[in-house]
């Protein structure tokens, strides 16, 4: 009898088509939102193996909804959303991907810094609304990222690497920190000590992108912007990273 695979959500039509060579798969044709509990937990009532995505969340629920799952096989280079420890008491092999996404990630956080720098997104949609303030209005008036400062939390990591070369191309100055010093000379790093297994990276300069590793010591992770005209823009490149403004002084974009 050949397994049963449910797939979270629709993935690579090529993956699709190997694993129907070997097994017969279902998949979950909604990708416009994560697929819920119910729906989920009576998907793995039915199956042999779940794979499952990033932000599916594989709990101690979903694991016992079938005592005869076989595996769970994610999408991601990291098991966090996955109770790897209840997999493992109930003989449960869970498997991730190898790290092939780091240069995808770098390019799109160097998207989005420029896209926030420059007011892309409003000048987009104000074009849409049928609105154009003339080519040289100031209306718009964003702010350059060449040779401002970047720092990078957790920058030593595939992702942070990648970011800094990039910047090294707009001629900006990097910082970073990481656990361990990198030795190619990547960047020069300004580090703090604080309490109880905190860390605080003082950045001077603009346009500071975080990129915190899985690592306990990432929950304890602040960054402080320190520019006397309160300017400054925070990224998050990391899985599940949220970043909260703890200042009035500074404004959030987005989430």
């Amino acid at each position: 009898m050949r397994p049963r695979i449910f797939v979270t959500q629709p993935v690579s039509r090529s993956a699709i088509e190997r694993l129907r060579r070997v097994a017969s798969v279902r998949v979950n044709p909604d990708s416009s939102r994560i697929i819920p509990k119910k729906a989920l937990l009576a998907a793995v009532r039915a199956s042999d193996i779940v794979f499952s995505l990033l932000h599916d969340r594989i709990d101690r629920e979903v694991l016992a909804a079938n005592p005869k799952l076989a595996a769970v096989a994610s999408q991601s280079i990291t098991p966090d959303n996955i109770d790897v420890a209840e997999a493992t008491r109930r003989k449960i092999p869970v498997t991730v991907v190898p790290p092939i996404v780091a240069e995808a990630t770098a390019d799109l956080t160097f998207g989005l810094m420029l896209t926030v720098a420059r007011r892309m997104v409003e000048g987009d949609r104000l074009v849409h609304r049928g609105r154009f303030p003339g080519a040289q209005s100031s209306h718009l008036l964003g702010t350059a990222l060449y040779g401002k400062t970047i720092g990078l939390v957790g920058g030593g990591g595939r992702i942070g690497t990648g970011v800094a070369r990039r910047a090294r191309g707009f001629d900006m100055r990097v910082l970073y920190w990481s656990p361990r010093r990198k030795p190619d000379g990547l960047a020069s790093a300004v580090l703090k000590g604080g309490n109880a297994g905190r860390a605080r990276i003082v950045v001077r300069g603009e346009g500071p992108n975080l990129r915190l590793p899985a690592l306990p010591l990432s929950l304890g992770v602040a960054v402080q912007l320190r520019r006397s005209d309160g300017t400054g823009a925070c990224w998050g490149a990391a899985h599940d990273f949220i970043v909260r403004n703890r200042s009035d002084r500074y404004t959030a974009k987005g989430n």
